[in-house]
């Protein structure tokens, strides 16, 4: 593949803003790493699929019991789910559905029944001594020479990986291999071990993710035409704005924007803006009042993404009347937050729909289009992922996996990992914009020199790629953690940004006063300086819960990595929701790393702890409706 220069002209040369994660050959295996316990059964999640049939077969023929559940016929129904936790398994494994004629038809059914299946272990406290296994097939593309990928797998995964780091004590991997399962695969990958929570094989051959910096040159402009129209989806959200107000700056190009919520007609946002009271309403059209006093033309349209009759239809009229479509930017999402297990099947399809409907219609629908280009926004949360983040993380590598599949049918196509922007977008609304995080926050002009080169170099680049800045405090630690390899060139860079910041010394800690505590100790201050730096206060009470402060899932995320990089594998994210306040977290570390406090009773403390209550337990009550949610989130 085609190189350009190494870092973007104009940028100190000690920045990187462009990465790939790719696939390398690691390791092999042979058969004595299978499982052997026979003793228990293996608990089989299936569809009844030939394939699938074939392969429980070949694992019976290798001496092992199963207790098979068709997701086809009856669904894991709660008497089953009560039925199953009587009993102790191997281990669960489950085969997704994968005969279907529609893939989001499938895929939704996929997603659903795992996110149910990861519930009812987790409530049930279903006995896995091998834990949880979800097998994919081509989830993970080996190489671009090889371009077969499944973009609803690679979903699955994303989201099996993401769950398995919220629930660290169940085991939950997955395990992607080529298009037929073997029976030794299977029995081996519910042998192993990987922090990634995925044992991505081929035959024998075992890969492991690589982070790679790319050489991307900047190009000053996109690659725009007067003639025909340009899509832009989630077109008045703040990053399709961003990316409409630099296209229309550059070129009189006629750009169609796609939006979600219905917005007055044009001749009425004069009088919307002197007469409502809508001030979120308001914003949007001042933005778009300023947009249409470029030259070129700007339409709206507020058009259910999940809709092919109609996103069809809009297209069919964009033909007519400009002559042809230019180009597609995918830019609408919506956040996800919050853990699986508290998830319902609505909201979980609600995140999911809003990237993945689209981005496969306007796959299907543009088929004989002479695009230029087809960018889809995706996020860092596909490399870098986070618990609390399974529905947003799953819908995000399925745009990636999109790209590569387009790429191999020489369609044109870029999947964009963005980081957080600074001054618009999810991260800004949820108050997670995260300066500490491995690949930095951006700013809008600095994503939109970026996207101008990305657009222009697009077939010289792998089709999923991160743009965005390495920040001056990444760590090396921070990618073994997900068991992703760096290449060597960026161990380097980051080994030198460490040194120069040793050098100068780091200026980033702010000072935190924390109140109703006489003689606060280096564990006090180490949590609290965390807090402060996540939740953005200079000011704490010791016994404030960090939700009643304004914490969430995605701030728990930061918070959890904070803490992990100062004292590797002293917290999991179960750890940071049973103990909720400083004083509770300063004396969990203290006892993992066998220190104690003058002036604290630490019996008191004990008692305290043990009587805290257990979440998986509350979880197991709420489902067999003996409290309320409310009762619930109080518990916990």
């Amino acid at each position: 593949m085609p190189e350009t220069e190494f870092f973007a002209q104009g940028e100190a040369s000690s920045t990187i803003s462009a990465f790939a994660l790719e696939l390398k050959a690691e390791t092999r295996y042979d058969l004595q790493d299978a499982i052997e316990n026979k003793k228990e059964p293996l608990l089989i999640f299936h569809y009844g699929e030939t394939k699938q049939n074939l392969l429980m077969q070949e694992i019976q023929q290798q001496g092992f019991n199963l207790f098979g559940i068709n997701l086809a016929e009856n669904g894991l129904t709660d008497e089953l789910a009560s039925d199953i936790a009587k009993k102790s398994f191997t281990g669960a494994v489950v085969l997704p559905q994968s005969e279907s004629t529609c893939p989001l038809v499938q895929l939704k059914n996929n997603i659903q029944n795992l996110a149910t299946i990861s519930q009812c272990v987790v409530r049930q406290k279903i006995a896995l001594s091998q834990g949880l296994l979800v097998v994919t097939e081509e989830a993970f593309t080996i190489s671009e020479s090889t371009v077969s990928n499944r973009p609803d797998n690679a979903s699955l995964a994303a989201l099996t990986r993401i769950t398995a780091m919220e629930n660290p004590h169940l085991n939950i991997r997955c395990l992607d291999s080529g298009q037929d399962t073997q029976a030794n695969d299977l029995l081996i990958a519910l042998n192993m071990r990987t922090k990634g929570n995925a044992l991505i094989s081929r035959g024998k051959q075992v890969y492991r993710e690589n982070l790679r910096a790319l050489k991307l040159q900047s190009f000053e402009s996109f690659p725009l035409s007067e003639q025909g129209a340009y899509l832009i989806t989630g077109g008045t959200g703040g990053l399709g704005l961003a990316l409409a107000k630099s296209l229309l700056e550059q070129t009189p190009v006629n750009l169609i924007l796609l939006g979600s919520k219905d917005l007055p007609e044009k001749h009425l946002w004069k009088k919307t803006l002197a007469e409502s009271q809508d001030e979120k309403l308001k914003t949007k059209l001042e933005k778009l009042f300023e947009l249409d006093a470029f030259d070129g033309s700007l339409e709206y349209h507020a058009t259910p993404l999940s809709e092919k009759s109609q996103l069809e239809e809009l297209l069919i009229q964009i033909r007519q009347r400009y002559g042809k479509v230019n180009g597609i930017v995918h830019a609408a999402g919506k956040a996800g937050d919050g853990f699986l297990i508290h998830k319902s099947l609505p909201e979980l399809d609600s995140v999911i729909s809003a990237k993945v409907d689209a981005a496969w219609y306007l796959h299907e629908l543009t088929l004989t289009d002479k695009l230029d280009f087809f960018v889809m926004y995706s996020s860092v949360a596909t490399s870098l992922r986070s618990a609390g983040q399974s529905d947003y993380t799953a819908a995000n590598a399925y745009l990636d996996s999109l790209a590569y599949m387009r790429r191999g049918m020489a369609l044109p196509a870029l999947s964009i990992a963005w980081p957080a922007w600074r001054e618009v977008g999810i991260a800004v609304e949820y108050n997670a914009v995260d300066e500490a995080e491995f690949f930095a926050p951006i700013n809008n002009q600095q994503a939109l020199n970026l996207l101008k080169s990305a657009i222009h170099y697009q077939q010289e680049l792998p089709p999923a790629i991160v743009l965005a800045p390495l920040n001056q405090n990444a760590k090396l630690n921070d990618l073994e953690q997900l068991d992703i390899l760096p290449s060597a060139e960026l161990v380097e860079h980051i080994n030198s940004q460490s040194e120069s910041l040793d050098q100068r010394g780091n200026g980033d800690q702010t000072d935190v006063v924390l109140t109703s505590i006489d003689d606060p100790d280096e564990i006090d201050l180490m949590v609290a300086q965390t807090w402060g730096r996540v939740l953005g206060v200079t000011e704490i009470d010791v016994d404030d819960v960090f939700n009643d402060l304004g914490g969430n899932s995605i701030l728990t995320t930061q918070m959890y990595r904070d803490f992990d990089k100062q004292h590797p594998e002293a917290v999991d994210m179960a750890d940071l929701f049973t103990h909720t306040t400083i004083r509770g977290q300063a004396e969990h570390f203290r006892k993992y790393l066998g220190l104690s406090k003058k002036g604290v009773d630490t019996e008191s403390m004990d008692h305290k702890v043990k009587n805290e209550p257990d979440m998986d337990e509350v979880l197991a009550r709420l489902a067999r409706g003996d409290i309320s949610t409310e009762e619930a989130q109080a518990l916990l």
